[in-house]
């Protein structure tokens, strides 16, 4: 298993949630995604509510992993992440405040800017909000 970088939003969460036991974030995230019934790769979009610490956090598949284990992302990538989770959150998630980081703009290795991305999270979920 790789190690997290703790800049990452995935580090900083270990870090923070999981007193920085990436094991056993990664046993939760495992558990969730055996609920789904699906198989490795999973698609962009994917995902599974961790829930801790009295909150639920919603992890997305928004990224590809190179040959040496190094997300990376696409701004297709992105859309279909969001998408999925607007979905997830929809139809099986908590009715509660909904916080979506910048995801991509960091460790995705997507070159945008931050204001960029914070429109295109914004787009999806004002699209999302108009089809349902």
């Amino acid at each position: 298993m790789q190690a997290l970088s703790p800049q990452s939003l995935q580090g900083q969460f270990t870090s923070h949630y999981f007193t920085g036991s990436q094991s056993e974030l990664i046993a939760k995230i495992n558990e969730g995604l055996s609920r789904l019934g699906e198989a490795s790769p999973y698609s962009m979009g994917t995902t599974i509510p961790i829930n801790t610490h009295g909150k639920t956090f919603y992890f997305t598949v928004m990224a590809d992993l190179n040959k040496e284990g190094n997300a990376f992302t696409t701004v297709e990538n992105v859309k279909q992440a969001m998408n999925g989770l607007w979905s997830r959150v929809r139809t099986a998630g908590e009715l509660q405040e909904l916080a979506v980081p910048l995801i991509g703009t960091g460790r995705g290795r997507l070159q945008m800017s931050r204001k960029r991305m914070i429109s295109l999270i914004a787009r999806s979920f004002e699209e999302a909000s108009e089809k349902n």
